[in-house]
């Protein structure tokens, strides 16, 4: 029973923090709002439903811990929005006309696209025919091959061309072309068996289309947002029964394991979180920089790259009944590496850089603010599962929008000088 007066008072906080928020910024989508709210459904889900399945509970502490985070994350903001006003008035204006001027390079990017889609095909196909059997696109070897190398680089390049397809859909000059190409990006990244690609780019898309809309159009969106990621977990899981040959939709035991790992994959990490609050200080201070450190290495032909997933976790630890996970949050992360000081200081920095990139997007607006903002609102939406910031893909992505976009936008420079002289 405490648990679940715990529970209510946790959302109860969170609900109130949220409605002075949308009084002062009439929007649900901020670095706060976007991070608490999963944090919330999970606790009550797992605190007043899953418990009674023998999943683990999320603990008292574990509750403090994650309030106290989600407080510093909302103050900094809320603080941040009186010296922001008139970003806030700003709030109107339709971002997808912010990319008017590079939507004249769209066959470019669909040519880039396809070739991203083929390449990342034919590597799978080649896997398969090597392996023998279809089976072998369900095998952990299989995604640790495709998650290295040219082809994991590409899948970037991919991301990156999915994106600008989706901001410039307006000015479109062919819809069933950019439609089908938009299909094969998200098939050639899913076909890569890693989540986060695509809940990225989803949850971008999303935030693109709605962070200027009405408050009710957003949580009306949020829901089919909800629903669309759900859906795309547990297509993941049910086309490993059918690699492996298994599914059937009358197999019981089918649909068990689609259940119990789509629930696991979404409550685990609080659950986890409270064996890691036995071990802050249990990673070295210098984790948070291994993709630099891995590019140091490369550089001077060091072969012995650091895999960040051995610093940022403690291995797979219980959460229900036959379940395991190895993760515990984005401020479990920072806990495991400077207790409870090094969390909250972490959050406080992430609160001030989306906060300050969420106010400066919307007055100054150009595509770079845009992208960042969403890049930003997308990773405080997934804190509740993991940090990013021990990836590289995550400054791959950043490099390659940019790169991409500042090329587009030279060259439209150029293109206006040659017509005016």
């Amino acid at each position: 029973m405490i648990i679940q007066i715990y529970s209510i008072n946790f959302a109860l906080i969170v609900y109130t923090l949220t409605i002075l928020e949308i009084k002062k910024l009439n929007t649900i989508l901020t670095p706060f709002t976007v991070a608490a709210w999963p944090l919330v459904i999970i606790i009550l889900l797992t605190d007043f439903v899953l418990i009674y399945f023998d999943f683990k509970p999320i603990t008292e502490r574990v509750h403090i811990f994650l309030i106290i985070n989600l407080l510093l994350l909302w103050l900094i903001g809320y603080i941040m929005s009186f010296f922001s006003k008139n970003s806030i008035e700003a709030n109107t204006t339709d971002s997808s006309d912010l990319f008017r001027n590079v939507a004249q390079y769209q066959l470019i990017v669909i040519g880039i696209s396809w070739i991203a889609i083929i390449f990342n095909f034919y590597r799978a196909y080649s896997l398969v025919q090597a392996k023998g059997g279809l089976w072998f696109l369900g095998d952990q070897e299989f995604e640790n091959i495709m998650i290295q190398g040219p082809i994991a680089h590409l899948v970037q390049v991919a991301k990156v061309c999915f994106l600008y397809l989706i901001f410039t859909w307006k000015h479109a000059r062919n819809k069933r072309i950019y439609f089908l190409t938009v299909l094969g990006l998200f098939l050639a990244i899913a076909l890569i068996q890693v989540k986060y690609h695509l809940f990225w780019i989803l949850i971008m898309s999303f935030l693109f289309y709605n962070i200027n809309k009405p408050v009710k159009r957003q949580l009306k969106s949020a829901v089919i947002l909800m629903l669309g990621l759900f859906l795309t977990m547990n297509m993941f899981w049910i086309f490993l029964t059918l690699v492996w040959g298994t599914f059937s939709l009358g197999n019981e035991g089918v649909w068990e394991f689609v259940f119990t790992h789509f629930i696991n994959y979404l409550v685990s990490a609080p659950i986890v979180l409270d064996t890691w609050l036995d071990f802050e200080f249990s990673s070295p201070d210098w984790a948070l920089f291994t993709v630099f450190l891995n590019i140091k290495n490369f550089i001077i032909g060091n072969a012995n790259l650091i895999d960040p997933t051995k610093l940022v976790s403690h291995g797979f630890i219980d959460t229900g009944p036959g379940l395991k996970s190895n993760v515990g949050t984005a401020f479990g992360v920072y806990y495991l590496i400077g207790g409870y000081y090094f969390s909250l200081f972490m959050t406080a920095l992430f609160s001030f850089t989306a906060y300050y990139t969420f106010y400066k997007s919307l007055i100054i607006k150009n595509e770079f603010l845009v992208f960042l903002n969403l890049l930003l609102l997308t990773l405080s939406a997934l804190s509740f599962f993991v940090q990013y910031f021990t990836l590289l893909s995550l400054y791959e992505l950043i490099g390659i929008y940019f790169v991409m976009i500042l090329i587009f936008k030279s060259l439209s420079l150029l293109k206006k000088f040659w017509y005016a002289s």
